[in-house]
């Protein structure tokens, strides 16, 4: 057991409920597969994100082309994973500096196409809202 989990299960007995330790295991949903559909769910440690809170990414993920999204007003990239609507506004909030990037996160073109999203985000990290 390291020094954090001791100090966690000390603080639980001392304190029961007062002291539940920080909980970070966010459920990250949408990330766009390499053919362009959903991929599974991830776990990522996001600070100040509950457990087993749900939070989406925006963005551009690789460089594959996709000249029919442009004909439909879309990012022209399969790998894209748009903002909901009402995403970055109560009661679906942005994440403060973004999340850890995944996935071949295109910062670049997501700078061009969602530079409203990109606003805040940290280096190395990718836009995202809470579900």
């Amino acid at each position: 057991m390291d020094a954090q989990e001791f100090r966690n299960a000390y603080m639980r007995k001392r304190i029961p409920g007062a002291f539940s330790g920080p909980e970070m295991a966010a459920i990250v949903t949408g990330i766009p597969a390499e053919d362009g559909t959903l991929g599974p769910s991830v776990e990522m440690d996001v600070p100040g994100i509950g457990k087993d809170e749900v939070i989406s990414p925006i963005g551009i993920f690789g460089d594959e082309p996709n000249p029919i999204a442009e004909k439909y007003g879309m990012p022209p990239f399969v790998r894209n994973a748009g903002p909901m609507r009402g995403a970055g506004s109560s009661p679906n909030p942005m994440v403060e500096g973004g999340i850890p990037a995944v996935g071949g996160f295109n910062e670049e073109a997501t700078r061009q196409y969602y530079p409203d999203y990109m606003e805040g985000v940290t280096p190395g990290n990718m836009p995202a809202y809470k579900r």
